[in-house]
């Protein structure tokens, strides 16, 4: 999160202008796995995002400091996440930006960023989707991504495999 608040002021606002999406990805994946033609083929035809990702987290009850109603809210996972210009050129969006504060490790990321990013655009009215639906699984687990990767990745057809599940304590699960 801290490396794309630098990138989008590195390059300035207003070069953002000759863009129509604005795509932030961290190194926390591997991949692509399928063509990333298939991801933007279908998000395309959905014209009235604002932004939109690649997977969703379902909510998780756990304290934390970015709880909403004693749980981890749902949101798109930040790892992968595209921003089309109704919003990034938005006021709104150079807000959020400038008033993120530095973030120095992963917790600190995850509850003050990517917990927060989706709920803070959808309450002022940006609309957001992920590409890969994954509600049938999020009944039952929180991060279907990592905890259910064969579902995602080859029955959903993710392009993504997060790195984080090959060093996972599964057995606390």
């Amino acid at each position: 999160a801290w490396a794309y608040k630098a990138g989008i002021g590195y390059c300035g606002y207003d070069a953002l202008d000759e863009y129509d999406e604005l795509i932030l990805f961290d190194g926390t994946s591997f991949g692509p796995v399928y063509p990333l033609e298939e991801m933007f083929d279908a998000m395309m035809s959905k014209v009235d995002l604002d932004f939109w990702g690649v997977t969703k987290y379902y909510g998780h009850k756990e304290l934390s400091s970015s709880k909403v109603d004693g749980v981890y809210p749902e949101h798109i996972q930040t790892y992968w996440i595209a921003i089309r210009r109704t919003m990034f050129m938005s006021q709104s969006f150079r807000n959020y930006w400038e008033k993120l504060g530095e973030l120095k490790d992963y917790t600190e990321i995850v509850e003050n960023h990517e917990m927060i990013f989706t709920k803070h655009f959808s309450d002022l009215g940006f609309k957001c989707d992920a590409y890969v639906g994954a509600e049938d699984l999020g009944l039952y687990i929180d991060y279907p991504l990592l905890y259910m990767p064969y579902e995602i990745v080859v029955n959903k057809r993710c392009p993504f495999i997060k790195r984080r599940m090959f060093f996972e304590e599964y057995s606390t699960i």
